[in-house]
Order: C-alpha cells, then structure tokens, then sequence
C-alpha cells in the first residue's frame, strides 16, 4: 500500500498555528483551541460549541488528561470559558 493511499483513508488532518503553543500553554493547548476555534464558526447553540471529549478526541487524537490538561491551560489564559452543560466557548 502506498503511503498517500493510507493517509487518504486515516481520516482528515487536524491544522494548528505553532506559534500559538507558547501563549496557550503548550501544543496540545494550541492544538484545542484551533480545534474549537473552527467550530466556533460553525456552533449554532447560543452557548457556543458543544463537543464530548469523546468527539474531540475522535477529531485530535488527544486523549481525556491531554484534554483536560489543556482545557486548563485556555482557562487559565481567559480564552476557554466552559459551562456546567459541557459547552465551550472560544472568545474570538
């Protein structure tokens, strides 16, 4: 099997911006934000984006500390707002 034809079939890659790791807080942070940034385009929840970490994992290969630890990280910066309803909410 050739390469190309595997990478085809894996799924769609995940983009992020490398220079936003430093100020998140690490990659996986940078990774997240990216992730919930271009759904926040999309969300039609008045609350914003709602994702299970199960989603996101599907979406960014990180798993459950990963995103919680970067979860933190947006916290803490003051970009990543959560409610108890499991919506997030990427300030633009």
């Amino acid at each position: 099997m050739r390469l190309s034809d595997f990478l085809d079939n894996v799924g769609r890659p995940v983009a992020y911006y490398p220079r936003l790791a430093a100020p998140c807080g690490s990659v996986n942070a940078a990774i997240l934000f990216c992730q919930l940034y271009y759904w926040s385009k999309h969300a039609t929840h008045e609350l914003g984006v709602h994702k299970t970490g199960a989603e996101i994992e599907d979406e960014t290969g990180l798993g459950r500390f990963e995103q919680e630890t970067a979860r933190k990280l947006l916290r803490q910066r003051g970009v990543l707002i959560e409610s108890k309803r499991s919506i997030f909410d990427v300030w633009q």
